[in-house]
């Protein structure tokens, strides 16, 4: 499950770690509460070029009753409402971490989760079109897709109604790939999102979220 994350780029550093053939700098600010429904930073292959685009996060089709915001790996390539754009309409949402919550003996803890180095990540998602809200309007929006959370994960995203998932997180080298629309082959594409390494990750728990003041309960992992 992946449903708050925050990425703290400025618009420069889109440019240099994705090779932009075009961007466009509207609200590349850095932003710390990331959440379903509004507009986000992806990035996605046009043209032969990696490209910025900003789209809605959540795909509202007509049958469903809540936004999917989340598309798990183990079913992307066998939904019919997800397997065109897993095979054609693949993106990357950026992000420098995410937000899960635990359980402990009841209390509910926030935990940021970034990476060990403390760089930048990038999610692997999903691009679905959509109705806006004029007549004959489309919209691209985003689903993040999932997947079994790794070992460090399970400790910590244990509670809610998908417990142990984490975004499926791409590996440099298999940016262009994933990005590539002429990689149409399914078990291809699955090779390219393997588990994330639980050394690669590291997290904080907290009192509160929202904002680059946030205040850090330490609590350790068991």
């Amino acid at each position: 499950m992946c449903g708050r994350y925050g990425v703290s780029l400025e618009a420069e550093d889109y440019v240099d770690a994705f090779s932009l053939g075009s961007y466009s700098s509207e609200e590349l600010k850095p932003r710390y509460d990331i959440r379903p429904t509004e507009v986000v930073p992806v990035i996605q292959k046009e043209g032969g070029l990696n490209r910025l685009r900003m789209f809605k996060w959540g795909y509202h089709p007509s049958w469903a009753k809540h936004f999917i915001i989340n598309t798990r790996l183990e079913n992307m390539f066998h939904s019919s409402y997800s397997k065109k754009s897993a095979l054609f309409s693949r993106c990357i949402v950026p992000a420098s971490f995410f937000y899960e919550w635990q359980d402990q003996n009841g209390k509910t803890v926030p935990w940021k989760i970034y990476p060990k180095d403390d760089s930048f990540f990038a999610m692997a998602g999903l691009r679905f079109s959509q109705a806006g809200e004029t007549e004959g309007e489309k919209i691209n929006v985003v689903s993040i897709v999932t997947m079994k959370a790794n070992s460090f994960m399970e400790k910590i995203h244990n509670r809610g109604k998908n417990p142990f998932r984490q975004p499926a997180i791409l590996q440099k080298q298999y940016w262009e790939e994933w990005l590539n629309p002429e990689n149409s082959d399914a078990e291809t594409i699955e090779r390219i999102l393997p588990e994330t390494a639980a050394g690669q990750m590291a997290a904080v728990a907290l009192e509160k979220i929202g904002n680059d003041k946030t205040h850090v309960a330490p609590i350790e992992l068991k």
